[in-house]
């Protein structure tokens, strides 16, 4: 985790060097807008509501590929036992390469979802990992559903701490109301409790 977080401030610093730090508007997903619409005390736009069907669809088809398909179920294996998968013919040094890959393509595309929300710029990749790590811990880590549970419970915080505090203090809010949660279930909502080795 900490390697991760380090790579990307490398990365960030080289960004800059090459590309305009200032912010860059993206278009939005076609047959989409930006432009704000109001239901009652709700604002939305189109493109938060194709981001949020694109999001459930692509768990679904995650939650398909890992338990219908032989290279999910490979993945699964080497992500629970790598000396036990090589022993049943799974290469994991080709498996953690293909994770790997197939991560960093669908982080590249939840970067092109987020931008048109939140403005292109070097930075927001770290934001978004940080806020990806707070919703994977709270939603449980292994359940994709309980990471978009928790990410919704995220947005919805931040959005109505908006309305009643400071930038500052909306993080602080946030930031309180997770440790609540983490101290009442260290593995998160649906994240299922490690048993202690001795």
């Amino acid at each position: 985790l900490v390697s991760t977080l380090a790579f990307s401030v490398i990365i960030i610093n080289i960004a800059d060097k090459f590309f305009r730090p200032e912010p860059q508007f993206v278009a939005p997903v076609p047959g989409t807008s930006t432009m704000t619409q109001s239901l009652g005390p709700i604002s939305y736009n189109t493109h938060q509501i194709a981001v949020v069907v694109l999001v459930v669809a692509s768990i679904v088809a995650l939650d398909w590929f890992y338990s219908r398909t032989l290279v999910g179920k490979s993945i699964s294996a080497v992500s629970e036992d790598q000396e036990g998968a090589r022993l049943n013919g799974i290469n994991p040094l080709h498996i953690t390469m293909l994770s790997f890959g197939a991560a960093a393509a669908y982080s590249a595309a939840a970067g092109l979802l987020a931008a048109p929300l939140m403005l292109a710029s070097t930075s927001l990749g770290l934001i978004l990992l940080i806020k990806g790590f707070m919703a994977m811990a709270v939603g449980g880590v292994g359940s994709n559903w309980g990471t978009l549970l928790g990410g919704l419970m995220i947005g919805c915080i931040e959005s109505l701490g908006s309305l009643y505090f400071s930038s500052g203090t909306r993080q602080l809010v946030l930031l309180a109301v997770l440790l609540a949660i983490l101290l009442l279930r260290p593995q998160g909502f649906f994240g299922k409790p490690m048993g202690r080795a001795v």
